[in-house]
């Protein structure tokens, strides 16, 4: 990523309870997992052990999608297509990795029904806990989640 792709990441990271420091740290043991790599792309690219030819081959190729506002290899939407700028660059390592569905049930919030997407309701189904309405939002809050189920249980009854 860029430095203006940096800067909101970072934000989101420091959102996310992450400290200045910690961040740091991750740079600062580039020989240690999840990889934080910045600098050059040839910098960049040792770091992460990326073959640097093929990584400026990528990002060339991103640059003229980002151009042309056409990306025939992933047919991302021409929106999300932003040239890199700049000669600073980011690297983070993602792993693998599980996240919950953070809700998606439409219910009936009185007794917790389950609907379909015009508000009809499904007879005998029901919906408890993180399943339901997006309860937290675009993050996952382990125990809270917990307190949730119980509390859509006991409503259910």
């Amino acid at each position: 990523m860029d430095q203006r792709t940096w800067e909101v990441v970072y934000q989101l990271l420091v959102l996310h309870d992450f400290s200045a420091s910690e961040i740091q740290a991750y740079f600062d043991h580039p020989d240690q997992r999840p990889i934080f790599a910045r600098g050059s792309l040839a910098t960049v690219a040792q770091i992460a052990r990326i073959p640097a030819g093929q990584l400026q081959t990528t990002l060339t190729n991103y640059q003229n999608y980002a151009a042309q506002k056409n990306d025939p290899e992933f047919h991302r939407d021409p929106q999300y297509l932003q040239a890199y700028q700049g000669d600073t660059y980011y690297l983070m390592e993602q792993g693998d990795r599980f996240a919950t569905t953070l809700g998606g049930y439409f219910i009936d919030p009185q007794h917790l029904n389950l609907q379909t997407k015009d508000q009809t309701l499904i007879p005998n189904y029901f919906g408890a806990g993180e399943i339901i309405g997006g309860v937290n939002g675009n993050d996952s809050m382990p125990s809270m989640i917990n307190t949730w189920a119980i509390a859509s249980a006991y409503v259910a009854g």
